[in-house]
């Protein structure tokens, strides 16, 4: 965000018409599934701690973030998506899609650990 507004103290906000979609779509018990833009497809490999601290890691920076959110306005504070700039979302719906795609991410892990294969 360049040059974030603070926060009214406003804790409320809401979403645009393309947020409320992508919210719907990204919700971890959205039925519908959404192709990986191929910028964000993981690379092959063997899987190692490093990527469990990758992600806890993220999830520290994540948890920063949301503590920092009190002081920026969640309407009035855009941010461009990392896919395409024709996409702005405000900063709440970015912390909600950022809490999301993290819970998508555990659930997909705790799949994975119920493999009859793990650990591998």
């Amino acid at each position: 965000m360049a040059g974030p507004k603070k926060s009214s103290g406003q804790l409320m906000f809401h979403t645009s018409l393309t947020g409320g979609i992508f919210l719907k779509t990204m919700h971890p018990d959205s039925a519908v599934k959404m192709p990986n833009p191929s910028s964000f497809a993981p690379a092959h490999g063997n899987l190692t701690r490093r990527v469990f601290e990758d992600f806890l890691s993220a999830h520290n920076k994540l948890a920063e973030l949301v503590e920092n959110s009190r002081k920026l306005d969640l309407n009035a504070n855009k941010i461009s998506s990392p896919v395409t700039s024709l996409m702005k979302f405000s900063f709440g719906e970015v912390l909600l899609i950022l809490t999301y795609h993290e819970k998508r991410h555990l659930l997909q892990a705790q799949r994975v650990m119920e493999h009859p294969g793990f650990p591998l």
